[in-house]
């Protein structure tokens, strides 16, 4: 049987739910997430994600952290497909993309110059804010998400439906989106 990586995340959570799964550095603080820790966040986010019809593309922004892969497993357990923004892209590329794939939503995480790619976004895409000092409060918080929302039931995604959208680089053309 094929795993997800949504079904690793619950599998460990039931198997060694206090066993430090991610950390994550803020500020001169180290914040740690168990596995069940984790796989509660992931399931509140699912819920509040439920509010796009199943399918929707959902974006992620900024740099790596923990946050981006509990908003990548998020997104898989609401039934939606994730669409990853470098932090570096430029505007114009942002655009292209999140119009060519009909975002409905992004999650936005620290960056160095957040103007090249949050200028990008249409103001009809809506922007959940990743809980990093440095993120800019003009979006809905993940935190208060959360605590607004009971955990969906999850359900094991089908491994072969499509999980997420990846864009190339444009070099040489419009970015083409690889399943």
């Amino acid at each position: 049987m094929s795993r997800t990586t949504l079904d690793w995340l619950l599998h460990w959570a039931e198997q060694t739910p206090d066993r430090v799964f991610l950390q994550q550095p803020i500020g001169d603080q180290v914040q740690t997430w168990s596995w069940a820790e984790s796989r509660n966040a992931v399931l509140r986010m699912a819920t509040a994600l439920t509010r796009y019809p199943r399918g929707s593309r959902i974006g992620i922004t900024g740099r790596n952290t923990a946050h981006w892969l509990l908003a990548d497993l998020a997104i898989a357990a609401a039934g939606h497909i994730s669409i990853g923004f470098y932090a570096k892209q430029t505007t114009g590329l942002v655009r292209y993309i999140a119009e060519h794939a009909g975002l409905a939503a992004v999650f936005v995480g620290p960056m160095a110059e957040p103007h090249h790619v949050l200028d990008g976004f249409g103001a009809h895409i809506e922007r959940i804010r990743l809980p990093y000092p440095e993120v800019a409060p003009e979006a809905q918080d993940w935190d208060t998400l959360l605590a607004a929302h009971a955990p969906i039931t999850p359900t094991s995604p089908d491994p072969d439906a499509v999980w997420t959208l990846v864009y190339t680089s444009g070099t040489t053309g419009d970015p083409k989106g690889v399943m």
